[in-house]
């Protein structure tokens, strides 16, 4: 992304003291996707467009300012109240006091559209889905779990393989694949995503739970092995003899007589602890002089001072591909809005004296003026 956007409007920070990565890198993947947009529209960018990481510490509802912050909640408050601009609320070092004034004038404030889990959960990301999004709208932000903590350190070796501590109890979303075997063509449709709570809400509620999502299907199809397949998500480590007897009494009620093929546990990632958040801008690869082999690894974009880093420049390369220290698990997708705000009104100011038309501007832009007729 530098190759193309250099620092993107935004110079590698030092946040201190304060645990504010969060913030940083929420700041830094925002401006990042408006810089691209500006730059493909031809819209000089203004001395003032630089996000401020501090009116996320210091305004945001939902985050713990320089105690930390979880970026999916921080998100819900950029969508609602957006962010200011560095000029307005300069970086202080600690958690400050949040300037309103700041976001009286909506032509000055930026908001976001989405600030999600990439792939649309915890633990669906992946490595293709983080360099699509990276070529596709700009720097992306992760977590990883530093040794250190929330504070700087002068080493560059910030995470360890060695060091990642999981809870494999505490999963977000384990898939259990369960085939069904005997399956009349007229019995059961796709069993797709049903939601458990966790398994003894599921056991005990197995008729509210279940019936609800099988039903019947004339004509339908088993799949070529001759089982239908059923998956099921849920926040838990499934109990196989338990909810292989529950299925089986269920199944029987329908008097087809289907049976349980086998059942098989496909585990997401797990909750993986995390305390730091960076920014990957890139990716690439290279020989590894140990072994002779290519080793791929991100390009990622810090918060420790522009000078911290095996490169003296604030970035550091992660291996790639290996969810080293959680890095590729709590990808965020966190996209700009175009309908609103300072976003919108230079749009609006472009178009206004001629230098823009509607016509020419990108397909998610173009959107915002698009009117349905009724």
């Amino acid at each position: 992304f530098r190759q193309h956007y250099g620092d993107y409007g935004s110079p590698v920070k030092n946040q201190g003291p304060c645990g504010g990565c969060y913030a940083m890198g929420i700041a830094a993947a925002v401006q990042g996707a408006i810089y691209k947009d500006f730059i493909s529209m031809g819209i000089p960018i203004a001395d003032d467009f630089e996000l401020s990481p501090q009116g996320i510490l210091s305004c945001s509802y939902t985050a713990q300012a320089c105690n930390g912050g979880f970026p999916g909640s921080v998100g819900f408050d950029l969508l609602v109240t957006g962010i200011t601009t560095e000029r307005c609320m300069p970086y202080v070092f600690n958690d400050g006091k949040c300037k309103s004034e700041c976001f009286h004038d909506e032509r000055k404030v930026w908001y976001i559209k989405e600030g999600t889990y990439k792939g649309g959960f915890y633990g669906r990301c992946s490595m293709a889905r983080i360099m699509q999004h990276v070529y596709q709208h700009g720097p992306m932000q992760v977590a990883i779990e530093a040794p250190n903590g929330l504070t700087p350190t002068l080493f560059h070796d910030i995470v360890s393989k060695d060091v990642h501590h999981v809870e494999p109890d505490r999963s977000t979303a384990d898939l259990v694949e369960i085939a069904v075997a005997n399956t009349p063509r007229k019995f059961l449709d796709v069993l797709n995503h049903v939601n458990l709570r966790d398994q003894d809400v599921a056991l005990s509620e197995e008729d509210r739970t279940l019936l609800r999502h099988l039903r019947v299907a004339p004509g339908k199809q088993p799949e070529a092995d001759g089982d239908v397949h059923l998956r099921i998500h849920g926040s838990f480590e499934p109990d196989k003899t338990a909810l292989s007897r529950s299925l089986e009494t269920l199944l029987s009620r329908f008097g087809s007589g289907s049976r349980i093929a086998r059942i098989e546990a496909i585990g997401y990632d797990h909750w993986g602890y995390t305390n730091h958040a960076l920014v990957i801008v890139g990716w690439g690869s290279e020989t590894d002089p140990n072994t002779g082999k290519e080793l791929p690894y991100w390009i990622v974009r810090n918060s420790w001072g522009p000078n911290w880093g095996p490169f003296g420049d604030g970035h550091l390369k992660l291996e790639r591909g290996i969810n080293l220290g959680g890095v590729e698990a709590q990808a965020m997708s966190f996209l700009p809005d175009p309908c609103r705000g300072a976003y919108r009104h230079y749009v609006d100011m472009y178009i206004e004296n001629g230098q823009l038309n509607k016509d020419d501007l990108p397909e998610h832009v173009r959107a915002c003026y698009q009117r349905v007729a009724g």
